[in-house]
């Protein structure tokens, strides 16, 4: 019942339109800021489950601020402040979380907050911005127009970060002389896309459609929606054409029928003896088939990598590793030798 309210009440918000560029979508996907600059119309409606992310992610940086004013006794001035930035011909619009004085800073300094996962926060307090290097042009931009735009004087720009998973925080400090390196980069990007949403058509597409990076987007409906929906006939094409097209159609379901065969071969095989070495209670099992033919199947401790799909903010594509985390697991392996050379594992 106050789910239903909930969701009701964030039901008819609409993704941000194009106001020029932004800060923080200067890593963005650049077909997705074609469609959402030329054909706005296109881009869907953010669902209710995506704007509960925003404003978790909102209510994360109200608490950032809330422990470095209110705990910490630090100064905050201009909060929520827009800034309006000139780089080479370009003006880029951002918003900081404001300017940030006292205690042990030495005058003025811009205030970035960003609340990451465990897994991301982990690794941007042992490799800094190398973690979060789509942060870095966003901070950039900050450092070389902030102090023009609010008038007054700066002296850095701080990355705030607190953890999601434990609540732990972390900052680091951005110079003139980091951004003055990036700024010709920034040009180059800004340039780059300027003569592509100067085009009649949109970008190729950067990912596949089954990419996590396409999963939820706006416009992928747009974007993907259309691709294969018309027909095309061999006869349709070119007589030279005809006849490799056809030979390579049979050769593709030909490949595909054995390989599918192939594949549920093997995974029965694999299903049984991870059985067996699991009703037995042990990591491996060593069998010596002849003197020149040895297998060992035998289960590993393993890491891998798997993405929320929740946990997806598409408004802001360049935090998209936020969503990445490490699970362990075990899984099946097969130690294969030949003549005692390692020819499989």
């Amino acid at each position: 019942m106050l789910a239903e309210v909930v969701k009701a009440a964030l039901s008819d918000r609409s993704s941000y339109p194009y106001r020029g560029p932004s800060a923080s979508m200067l890593h963005s996907c650049v077909r997705f800021i074609w469609y959402k600059a030329r054909t706005p119309e296109v881009i869907a409606d953010n669902t209710p489950e995506l704007e509960l992310l925003f404003e978790e992610g909102k209510n994360q940086e109200s608490i950032m601020i809330l422990l470095l004013t209110k705990v910490a006794g630090y100064v905050l001035s201009f909060p929520q402040e827009f800034v309006h930035v000139n780089i080479g011909r370009h003006r880029i619009n951002g918003r900081i979380e404001g300017v940030i004085s006292g205690n042990n800073l030495k005058g003025n300094h811009l205030l970035e907050a960003k609340s990451m996962n465990g897994n991301l926060f982990q690794k941007f307090t042992s490799q800094g911005l190398q973690a979060v290097p789509y942060y870095e042009d966003q901070l950039a931009v900050y450092m070389l127009g902030g102090e023009s735009s609010l008038g007054v004087p700066i002296e850095n720009v701080i990355l705030f970060a607190r953890s999601r998973d434990n609540g732990d925080v972390f900052d680091i400090t951005y110079t003139r002389e980091q951004a003055a390196v990036r700024e010709a980069d920034i040009i180059d990007v800004l340039d780059s896309r300027e003569a592509i949403l100067g085009e009649p058509k949109p970008p190729p597409r950067p990912f596949v459609r089954a990419s996590w990076e396409c999963e939820g987007c706006p416009a992928k409906l747009e974007c993907w929606g259309k691709a294969g929906q018309s027909q095309l006939a061999l006869s349709d094409l070119p007589e030279e054409l005809q006849q490799e097209v056809y030979e390579k159609a049979l050769q593709y379901a030909d490949l595909n029928v054995r390989s599918k065969e192939y594949d549920e071969k093997i995974e029965r095989l694999r299903e049984f003896f991870d059985s067996l070495l699991m009703e037995r209670e042990v990591q491996s099992l060593s069998i010596n088939i002849n003197p020149d033919l040895f297998v060992r199947p035998n289960i590993r401790d393993v890491s891998k990598t798997v993405i929320d799909r929740n946990d997806l903010v598409l408004n802001h594509p360049e935090v998209y590793d936020e969503v990445r985390r490490q699970e362990k697991g075990t899984q099946l392996r097969f130690e294969i030798r030949w003549k005692g050379n390692l020819v499989s594992q």
